[in-house]
């Protein structure tokens, strides 16, 4: 697993996501079905201004996918909070770079529009991962977990 690349994703239905969203099912993940799925019924295309989709490539074949989107402000202007979503990494591709390589990916695209990068896992695995990243955790908030100043 050597050469691992990451791309804006563009367009997701250019991507085969197929084993990718088998194997979360089994892990019990719903991340890749409610990104199909948002993407599929135009809730969630991550394309509006400043908001991305990346998807990590090993020869051609995707091993991980992840977002940003922008939090609408509650009273006009625009928001300064990133969120982080649908971040998922096969099995085979973990622990060798490819979702540092995806999250370094959204943050370095997240930059020049918030001031805060938010997420949130109920998964000790990743909490550890997001933690590596500099993300803390974010106690006595319901939507988010861990929060990550730019």
């Amino acid at each position: 697993m050597t050469s691992i690349v990451v791309r804006e994703a563009k367009d997701l239905n250019e991507y085969d996501l197929s084993s990718m969203l088998q194997e979360s099912m089994e892990e019990g993940f719903r991340h890749v079905s409610r990104l199909l799925q948002d993407y599929a019924d135009g809730s969630n295309r991550f394309d509006r201004e400043g908001e991305a989709l990346f998807a990590a490539l090993h020869n051609g074949s995707v091993i991980g996918v992840g977002g940003l989107n922008l939090l609408a402000a509650e009273q006009g202007g625009p928001s300064r909070v990133g969120r982080v979503r649908r971040v998922y990494v096969l099995q085979r591709a973990r622990r060798l770079g490819a979702g540092k390589l995806l999250m370094e990916a959204i943050m370095e695209h997240a930059r020049p529009y918030v001031s805060v990068l938010a997420l949130r896992t109920e998964n000790p695995a990743a909490d550890l991962f997001y933690q590596t990243l500099g993300f803390v955790p974010a106690p006595g908030n319901e939507t988010v977990t861990h929060q990550l100043l730019l």
